[in-house]
């Protein structure tokens, strides 16, 4: 039997929206299930035998399992099918939130390794269902908007989260997540015929484990965007993991009106992912921009540190939704570049390794912020983390600058490979 053709990109905008909605979907799901546990650690901390601010540690055990996870998958996506992988990674957050009722210690660690195995491989799965399905010239608004997916995730955390566990108690708010989590991957399993029939438009490198991080590491703008970003995602997580539990005490909000506080942040950051992945199709050099989000979520951070109880709502709010704005706007552009730059066919496992190397921000960030909040406290250690934004903001302006003076077209190496590899040439490290 002769195997099927590839499936190429589509110029058909209902098909290109309906993949989109269901990326978008995923990734939701999944952010909500990664946050809640952050969220509700604040009043879970004392049964459990925990401060919040073990937070950061949960955090840092969430994407360290997850770059894990991307290491292992990667070169499997394919053989396995994009819609059945994101099934079981569903159902892995599920048990994880159900664990995380248990109320021990031990069950929180293990509800950490549940969810970075579930969270680990929804970033290149989703990207390579993309990347197979639309044309380049889209990359940039149809990549922000799968990505709006996580701050459409978070958003419903802060607000969902808080009043299930208000209404019923953290235990029980937790297994009613888990037993929605459940629902989704059923609805996962009437998709797999659609997203796992075309294989071939997520081809992977099946060399190694390590094939697609070296893949990234090797080449000069996937390494620069990987570094950068994992600089970027530090104010990120550490928005999502302290955000809440900085407010309750500092700025003496309640726990319903800290968590409004970080979904107005989430929004604000997904309104920016479209309206900067629009912007990013339309620029022939994009560091350029990710440098200016990087300086939008130095000052947001600023702000938001210097929030305390005297402050009336709305300035919260404002410093809140101008952290947002930068903090979480950046991710759609950054894997639209990815994937911009990916080796025609390997856009999923760019997508891989890509996303270990940025996740390494994710691991590091929330854990030192956790150890800093007992020695020098939330407010010093958010001001820390507003320098980190200023330096990825510093790191995308010297490479955009680099870039606009070799005059690099807007095209992957698959496109213009004489004039990439000529940079590379001249710039490598």
């Amino acid at each position: 039997m002769s195997s099927p053709a590839p499936h190429r990109p589509s110029d058909d905008i209902g098909r290109t929206l309906r993949t989109v909605g269901v990326t978008v979907a995923i990734q939701a799901v999944h952010s909500l299930a990664v946050l809640a546990i952050p969220v509700m650690l604040p009043e879970a901390a004392p049964a459990i035998g925990v401060e919040p601010r073990f937070a950061g540690l949960f955090t840092a055990i969430v994407y360290g399992t997850s770059i894990v996870a991307m290491l292992i998958l990667a070169s499997s996506i394919n053989r396995i099918g994009p819609m059945t992988l994101c099934v079981f990674a569903t159902v892995s957050a599920a048990a994880g939130l159900a664990l995380f009722a248990g109320g021990s210690l031990a069950f929180l660690v293990a509800a950490a390794v549940l969810l970075g195995l579930a969270y680990g491989p929804i970033t290149p799965t989703t990207a390579g269902i993309l990347a197979g399905r639309v044309p380049q010239r889209w990359f940039g608004l149809v990549f922000s908007l799968k990505q709006t997916g996580v701050p459409i995730g978070f958003a419903a955390t802060g607000l969902l989260v808080p009043l299930l566990a208000g209404l019923w108690g953290w235990q029980r708010a937790s297994l009613v997540l888990a037993a929605a989590l459940m629902i989704a991957a059923v609805l996962m399993l009437a998709l797999r015929r659609a997203y796992d029939g075309r294989r071939a438009a997520i081809a992977t490198d099946t060399s190694g484990r390590l094939a697609p991080l070296l893949l990234v590491l090797r080449h000069r703008q996937l390494r620069a965007l990987a570094v950068g970003s994992a600089m970027l995602l530090i104010p990120q997580a550490c928005l999502g993991s302290f955000l809440v539990a900085f407010l309750m005490e500092k700025a003496a909000l309640t726990a319903m009106a800290a968590g409004g506080m970080l979904s107005a942040a989430q929004f604000a950051g997904m309104v920016c992912r479209m309206a900067f992945g629009a912007l990013a199709d339309r620029l022939a050099e994009r560091f350029t921009l990710l440098a200016g989000l990087g300086a939008l979520s130095a000052c947001g951070t600023a702000a938001t540190a210097s929030a305390e109880a005297g402050w009336p709502l709305a300035a919260v709010t404002l410093a809140c939704v101008t952290y947002g704005a930068g903090a979480v706007s950046w991710n759609g552009v950054v894997l639209a570049e990815f994937a911009r730059w990916s080796p025609k066919g390997q856009a999923a496992a760019v997508s891989a390794g890509a996303t270990a190397v940025t996740y390494a921000g994710a691991v590091l960030g929330p854990a030192l912020f956790g150890l800093a909040v007992g020695t020098i406290g939330y407010r010093m250690s958010f001001l820390v983390v507003a320098a980190v934004a200023g330096l990825a903001g510093g790191w995308f302006a010297v490479e955009g600058l680099r870039m606009r003076r070799h005059g690099l077209p807007d095209a992957g190496p698959t496109e213009a490979p004489e004039t990439v590899k000529a940079v590379e040439r001249d710039s490598r490290t």
